[in-house]
């Protein structure tokens, strides 16, 4: 592979999906062939760092300066280094602005993309035309799903240059101490009720309030059905009243944040995982969606809203199924036919466990882009 310098907005120890998709996809390269520039985030940047065996550069990517564009200050950084470390070609995490500074470098350059990234600019003019054109420059796109592909071929990327590599789970240890799962039964669910469960930032692409609309039409059929809901943020409170409004009291746990050391322990526990993420008018969109997978690494069957990149994640009817995310109907009819049907649960959980270890590992991911940079 030729020397690359990944330049990315978002990098661990900063807590995100992208940042721990990049992390993991450098984690696969040769040492001496990668060096990354990332924005300097927090006072953890540095015991991160000296954990990683590649090299890594951190800098205040947007100067405080009274300069425009506020990027210059990262153009000269990234000169500096490209001459140093002799980089022959250049990966950007985010199309914009970095793609617009890995256009300047005169480099080979590859950029990866996520679809939120190409979602939020559509209003812009200005941005379109310029993504346009770093597409049209770029020696290779990537994308992190089949979705984010669709959304660079409408934006006039040849299919044939885009490479999708999707995002994998990073749980790498399966097996479960038996004690904790007996601790994980007591506390959440001790009268042996059908869990549905769904963990992850309570924001309202989610879905988690057309689930709880849902939930009236599941309880006619599965009187004991208690819904799990794992996670924090901005939607809790409204979450937390319209339950009380649907008079869902009994049937609904909201259990906080959840450490990641403790996430194995709740996907055991479910009898199906579900995310109704839908798309919003302002573009917010799931991207993948890695807790499907998550899930079906403990042979759990899933249901996921039909929106975004969620069907790279979820194969319908094979994984689990997917739903549209504005129906209350297709929602409660999804879980009513895997929480009855114990068979069809445990041949989706299986089959989605197997998906899971054999396409979504890392090395697998990788290596479509190592052999893009190569």
């Amino acid at each position: 592979m030729k020397k690359t310098l990944l330049i990315t907005l978002e990098y661990p120890p900063f807590i995100g999906g992208v940042a721990n998709h990049l992390v993991n996809i450098v984690r696969q390269f040769s040492v001496d062939k990668i060096v990354v520039l990332a924005n300097k985030q927090t006072e953890d940047d540095l015991n991160f760092d000296k954990q990683e065996k590649y090299k890594i550069i951190r800098t205040d990517f947007f100067s405080h300066l009274p300069i425009w564009p506020k990027w210059l200050f990262l153009y000269f950084k990234i000169k500096k280094i490209v001459k140093f470390e002799k980089i022959e070609q250049i990966f950007v995490g985010q199309i914009l602005p970095l793609g617009t500074l890995a256009m300047l470098s005169r480099l080979p350059f590859v950029v990866m993309t996520y679809s939120m990234d190409l979602k939020i600019i559509k209003n812009c003019p200005r941005k379109v035309r310029l993504v346009k054109r770093i597409i049209k420059k770029a020696q290779a796109l990537i994308a992190n799903s089949d979705y984010t592909k669709d959304l660079l071929v409408n934006y006039g990327a040849i299919p044939g240059k885009v490479v999708v590599s999707y995002p994998c789970a990073s749980i790498e240890n399966l097996d479960l101490d038996l004690q904790n799962i007996q601790n994980f039964k007591n506390k959440y669910n001790p009268e042996n009720k059908k869990i549905l469960l769904t963990t992850g930032r309570l924001v309202k692409r989610k879905g988690v309030d057309m689930v709880l609309y849902s939930l009236k039409k599941v309880i006619e059929q599965v009187p004991d059905v208690l819904y799990l809901i794992g996670g924090t943020g901005e939607y809790e409170e409204k979450l937390r009243q319209l339950a009380h409004e649907l008079r869902l009291d009994e049937h609904i746990k909201f259990i906080g944040y959840v450490d990641e050391d403790e996430l194995p322990y709740l996907y055991n526990l479910a009898d199906v995982f579900t995310m109704a993420s839908r798309e919003l008018a302002n573009g917010d969109v799931e991207g993948f969606g890695i807790v499907f997978l998550e899930a079906n690494l403990y042979g759990k069957p899933v249901i996921g809203g039909d929106s975004g990149g969620v069907s790279s994640a979820v194969k319908d009817n094979y994984s689990g199924l997917l739903v549209n995310p504005e129906s209350k109907e297709e929602i409660s009819a999804a879980i009513v036919k895997i929480l009855t049907n114990p068979e069809l649960a445990a041949k989706l959980g299986r089959q989605g466990r197997e998906r899971a270890l054999s396409e979504f590992q890392w090395p697998v991911q990788a290596k479509k882009i190592i052999d893009i940079l190569e």
